[in-house]
């Protein structure tokens, strides 16, 4: 399994213009999704008689300004 989803903004923090809102629905796509399929995910992996992986794609994002 490979999860390679996301989603960028820009938000202007030192003013806090953007509303909470859509860092929350980042926080969701980033994380909260990743955690969730993978526990769903793990069990089912386990019982594979196939060796299997979880593959977790992330962007350079962070660094760019």
């Amino acid at each position: 399994m490979i999860h390679n989803a996301g989603i960028q903004r820009r938000i202007a923090l030192a003013t806090g213009e953007a509303p909470w809102s859509e860092r929350q629905q980042e926080i969701e796509v980033l994380l909260s999704a990743l955690i969730h399929l993978n526990h769903l995910l793990i069990p089912v992996l386990l019982q594979q008689d196939q060796p299997a992986m979880i593959v977790n794609v992330t962007s350079g994002g962070a660094f760019i300004p």
